[in-house]
């Protein structure tokens, strides 16, 4: 899996403050909170009076057309110097052909006044075949909200905590990051519980236990952790908190698991190779370091047989998911006991 680049937002926030917003942007990726961020910023700059029913236009799925697009487009500003439409939800993968013509006949012509937004969900992936995407890279620019890095998911998350007056060190930002998601969007509702219930003015990796909710990616690495040291009881209570999850489907859950020991299984083949993390990055996409190092780690405890085994099984659960009439749940169950003494 080839690396994606990280998103450096505060050179994209530079570029639209210094050559002024352009006329179409399609906004993607799994940091919302950084996109609606852009949202907004896009937005003051195109109207820094603020909304009117002349200048902001929104258009989601429900009613979307080439010919309401348009209409939106070609409104005049009044009493602004610009307008903005904001598409929210379309998904221009799936325009028809006679729309998608009529799209990108539109978008080759925007007027210099107005900026139009793509803005989609966190699980929307462009496809570059498509001519309407194909367009919107023409005639203007896609950004892809990524991941942060962790030096930067860090200093944040101590800013936050300073805004509800508490103190966090680096150190422990990390854990809380490593502990409940690495999104900013996971991150605030955990920031604000930590904050409200820690006694003190700075906060402690027991404040985080305490309150903190666990992402389901930590509990899958401690999960590969309890079957990496053979302790089934262990693992047992991993994988009730992960069914137990309302954010999860055991169908969703299998993916993360069978996900997990292939990366680990291409983890121990660099072991035995002697690659270096950047095969590994580059075979798994797993870009942080903090993880990678996870991903080593329990390499070591695995055979190559084992890990063999345990893809198989994964993937045999996968099939019997789709195809019989047995219960998920009690099919990640069986798997669990599969894993955990199998190989």
């Amino acid at each position: 899996m080839a690396k994606k680049e990280t998103l450096d937002y505060g050179k994209l926030k530079k570029e639209l403050k210094d050559a002024g917003p352009q006329r179409v942007y399609l906004l993607y990726g799994p940091e919302e909170y950084l996109r609606e961020d852009f949202v907004t910023l896009l937005k003051k700059t195109c109207l820094p009076d603020g909304e009117d029913d002349f200048s902001y236009k929104r258009l989601n799925p429900d009613g979307f057309s080439a010919r309401a697009f348009e209409d939106a487009v070609d409104a005049l500003p009044f009493l602004t110097e610009r307008t903005f439409v904001e598409v929210r939800g379309v998904d221009l993968n799936r325009q028809n052909e006679r729309e998608a013509d009529k799209l990108v006949k539109q978008l080759s012509d925007i007027p210099d006044y107005c900026t139009v937004v793509f803005v989609q969900d966190a699980g929307y992936e462009p496809d570059g075949r498509k001519k309407l995407i194909k367009a919107v890279r023409k005639y203007g620019r896609d950004v892809e909200f990524t991941e942060q890095p962790q030096t930067s998911i860090v200093k944040w998350v101590r800013k936050r905590f300073a805004a509800h007056d508490k103190a966090i060190d680096p150190d422990t930002a990390e854990y809380l990051v490593n502990y409940s998601g690495r999104l900013m969007q996971q991150l605030i509702p955990e920031i604000e519980k930590v904050a409200a219930y820690a006694p003190g003015q700075s906060i402690t990796k027991a404040d985080i236990n305490a309150v903190a909710s666990k992402s389901a990616e930590t509990a899958v690495f401690e999960l590969s952790d309890q079957l990496a040291a053979r302790n089934y009881d262990g693992a047992a209570r991993v994988m009730g908190e992960l069914l137990g999850r309302k954010d999860t489907e055991p169908i969703m859950l299998l993916a993360m698991i069978g996900n997990q020991m292939r990366n680990i299984y291409a983890a121990k083949l660099a072991e035995v190779e002697r690659r270096d993390r950047a095969y590994i990055t580059a075979v798994t996409g797993v870009r942080l370091d903090f993880l990678v190092k996870k991903l080593q780690n329990n390499a070591k405890k695995f055979s190559i047989s084992r890990l063999e085994r345990a893809v198989e099984l994964c993937a045999e659960t996968d099939f019997a998911m789709k195809s019989s009439g047995a219960e998920d749940e009690d099919l990640l169950k069986e798997l669990l006991v599969k894993l955990a003494f199998d190989g």
